[in-house]
């Protein structure tokens, strides 16, 4: 095969591979083998051909994005922007992957792959690109796969997948080596079960253990923004919720959650609405949490309240990861919303908070066992945002009840097992009950955060130094 045939074919598979295991339509499967042909190509190929093809490849996930977003009119420069962005980074990785296979000759440099990827991933969450593109998400219908994150995060799961990408390419790769090729093979198989087997062993235990059921309701209308941003019409908006939260009051839920957003309120309203809402709650006997845009002063929050069944307002959290540029003139929140349901321990996080580790860990640490998430969607992205919550379920061993406004209605277990979902796009309104488990576990990663960073950190270290020990040997 020649140098440009080669090339193609490894962008087609790989591509392709990434293509269809990113985002919109995910199958995860594939998420495992995108990478084998990419890195088998890099650890034989120059450096600017490795760059040129990994650059290609790594737009294939960059793509899904742009064709997915299409319909919600999203800025294309946006996501072309950050699709570039992504592959560069990608790229990155991969040709430091090459750089250590190469030089370093021992199977140990296997791992800079998925060392590098999960590094890349962590400092991400940092940033505000939150943990957005992550490749652990494409997992979500692989529950033993998934349960890592309860110990090591989310980047747990980009570790072990890309581990086994990286240790079959390298195995092809030095085939002819075949004590090398079966001692990383062995080793990296070795790894991969063990943490599926904790995954299996995980999901049973909460399968079998003692848990304590709530019934909550979940509500939501499709409104146009401009209807939801004017508090004139905060009101008349509240009112046709109304029916949505007397019906699930019927069906005995001790609970209602309505969406991020679902109203503007202002100084001039503020009294008005929350009187309405402590109404609601007393009359219907329902714990109510509400979605509001509020506008106090000079300021804007992303707020939600919480009134108790007896109509009093008990709790006010809001919003602290704002969306770039859409909420660029919101203020950030810095405290969690904690009470108690019966003996269990509830919290509130909106929307795009869970695109990132914290607020999310700080619940888990203070031990919650039920979160409460009211969001905002895009529609077409309905099913993948649901992506986020349930990670951060598994990460801190907690259940999450979510209502998103033109998304999903969706309550998930600790285990990222779906209790019940439904699309929420009517303009009649959608509404869902469902009895919640809440279970008093936590997890290790809500006692210990993100100590895997560092032990990233010590791997890199432990590779750099034998790739140095490689180049002064042969020096």
């Amino acid at each position: 095969m020649n140098s440009l045939a080669k090339m193609l074919f490894v962008i087609l598979l790989s591509g392709l591979a990434y293509y269809f295991s990113s985002g919109f339509g995910a199958i995860g499967w594939l998420m495992w083998l995108a990478p084998i042909p990419i890195l088998y190509y890099a650890y034989s190929e120059r450096y600017l051909k490795v760059a040129l093809v990994a650059f290609i490849v790594g737009l294939a996930s960059g793509i899904n994005g742009i064709i997915g977003y299409w319909p919600t009119h999203f800025p294309f420069l946006v996501l072309a922007i950050g699709a570039i962005e992504q592959s560069l980074e990608w790229t990155a990785v991969i040709l430091i992957s090459s750089y250590f296979v190469k030089n370093c000759k021992h199977p140990i440099s296997l791992l800079s792959y998925p060392v590098a990827l999960s590094l890349l991933e962590w400092l991400e969450s940092l940033s505000s690109q939150g943990t957005f593109n992550t490749i652990a998400y494409s997992q979500l219908h692989a529950l033993p796969v998934m349960q890592i994150a309860a110990i090591t995060g989310y980047f747990g799961v980009t570790f072990i997948l890309s581990l086994f990408g990286s240790s079959l390419a390298y195995a092809l790769a030095f085939y002819k080596t075949r004590s090398q090729a079966w001692l990383a093979l062995s080793i990296s198989l070795a790894i991969i079960i063990a943490s599926i087997s904790f995954g299996t062993y995980r999901i049973h235990q909460y399968n079998d253990s003692p848990s304590t059921k709530v019934s909550i309701g979940l509500a939501s209308i499709s409104i146009r923004p401009s209807k939801l941003l004017n508090p004139h019409l905060a009101l008349s908006l509240l009112n046709e919720y109304q029916s949505l939260i007397q019906q699930l009051s019927a069906q005995d839920a001790k609970f209602v959650l309505l969406p991020e957003d679902t109203i503007t309120v202002n100084s001039d309203n503020i009294g008005l609405i929350k009187n309405r809402l402590s109404h609601f709650a007393n009359q219907y006997h329902v714990n109510l949490i509400i979605g509001v845009n509020e506008i106090n002063g000079s300021q804007r929050f992303g707020t939600a309240w919480l009134f108790n069944s007896t109509g009093a307002l008990v709790g006010t959290y809001h919003k602290e990861q704002l969306v770039p540029v859409i909420e660029s003139d919101m203020s950030p929140g810095t405290q969690l919303l904690l009470f108690n349901i019966d003996k269990a321990l509830a919290g509130v996080a909106i929307c795009r908070d869970m695109d990132f580790s914290d607020p999310a860990y700080r619940y888990g640490q203070a031990g919650a066992n039920i979160l409460f998430v009211p969001a905002f969607d895009f529609i077409v992205d309905a099913k993948i945002q649901t992506a986020e919550p349930i990670m951060r379920g598994i990460e801190n061993g907690y259940t999450v009840v979510r209502a998103a406004k033109d998304g999903m209605l969706s309550v998930t277990t600790p285990t990222g097992e779906v209790i019940a979902e439904k699309l929420a796009t009517s303009h009649e309104g959608v509404i869902l009950l469902a009895n919640a488990p809440i279970w008093q576990n936590s997890s290790f990663y809500a006692q210990y955060g993100n100590w895997f960073a560092w032990v990233l950190m010590v791997m890199m270290l432990i590779l750099i130094g034998m790739l140095i020990r490689s180049v002064f040997m042969r020096e």
